[in-house]
């Protein structure tokens, strides 16, 4: 698996795959993920998206779906 791009595409792609839909929630903001793995699985290929998106969104996988959440924006500064 190579992958340098957004994750909505890639999770739509294996969403497809395993006969599942995507559905994501919130508003939707570009998620930047780099995967360069071979003979991964499944559920660590999720698990490597997870980790390089959880800042901006979650994942979380149904019988029937994955769902992306998205985060809401910060507002105002942080001290």
């Amino acid at each position: 698996m190579d992958w340098d791009g957004d994750a909505i595409e890639l999770l739509s792609k294996l969403a497809h795959q395993r006969g599942i839909t995507l559905r994501y929630s919130g508003v939707r903001l570009p998620l930047p993920v780099t995967i360069h793995e071979r003979d991964v699985t499944f559920e660590t290929l999720l698990r490597l998206i997870r980790t390089q998106i959880s800042w901006r969104a979650t994942v979380t996988q149904q019988p029937d779906a994955l769902e992306v959440g998205f985060m809401p924006p910060l507002k105002g500064k942080m001290s």
